[in-house]
């Protein structure tokens, strides 16, 4: 009464024999996943910007002075929206 089906799997999966099959050596498990890992990080990784810009003032070479912030609580001015620089001088 009872009918035997074919199995669709057999037809699309390959046959495994056994575990020696998918078996890695975990060292290069370990190597493959350690250069992914590298790969994915200096992708990442931006170019710092280079410090190359070096400036030397000339003498009477008008230049901007970094003055510290005094508020003024009379006329309602903040020393967060006061200017930094105070010039040329």
């Amino acid at each position: 009464m009872w009918v035997k089906r074919p199995n669709v799997f057999d037809k699309v999966m390959p046959k495994v024999k056994g575990l020696e099959q998918e078996e890695e050596d975990t060292s290069a498990k370990l190597e493959t996943a350690n250069a992914k890992t590298k790969q994915k990080a200096a992708a990442t990784v931006r170019p710092r910007k280079k410090g190359i810009a070096i400036w030397t003032p000339i003498l009477n070479e008008k230049v901007l002075v970094r003055t510290p912030p005094m508020s003024a609580a009379i006329t309602g001015m903040t020393s967060k929206l006061m200017y930094i620089f105070e010039g040329p001088c």
